[in-house]
């Protein structure tokens, strides 16, 4: 929990920062830098040999048990080649989840 949360502002402070300085892009044309994609790894559990493929904002609603949340979350959506990840704000802490491909159900 903590460490996550410690993660997840070293993120945004170095994020802010990266978009002012120039740094080693990613092969796929995406403009993540390299030591960002690292990070998001470590964020979300994923492993060193997935490439990040795209990272945007997003809202989302989750539903367990066909049941829907009544609240809107806001965050950003990172999908790697074999994993759907999700970073957003709850009562002012950064929540993430990471799901695999193979769990999905619908997008």
């Amino acid at each position: 929990g903590d460490r996550i949360h410690e993660l997840s502002a070293q993120l945004r402070t170095e994020v802010s920062t990266e978009n002012q300085v120039s740094a080693k892009k990613l092969a796929l044309g995406d403009s993540t830098p390299v030591s960002s994609v690292i990070k998001y790894r470590a964020l979300f559990g994923i492993g060193a040999d997935e490439n990040l493929l795209l990272r945007t904002t997003c809202s989302m609603r989750k539903e367990m048990n066909a049941v829907k949340d009544q609240n809107l979350a806001f965050g950003e959506m990172f999908i790697f080649e074999q994993h759907l990840c999700f970073d957003w704000k709850v009562f002012g802490f950064h929540r993430q989840l990471a799901v695999p491909f193979t769990d999905g159900l619908a997008v």
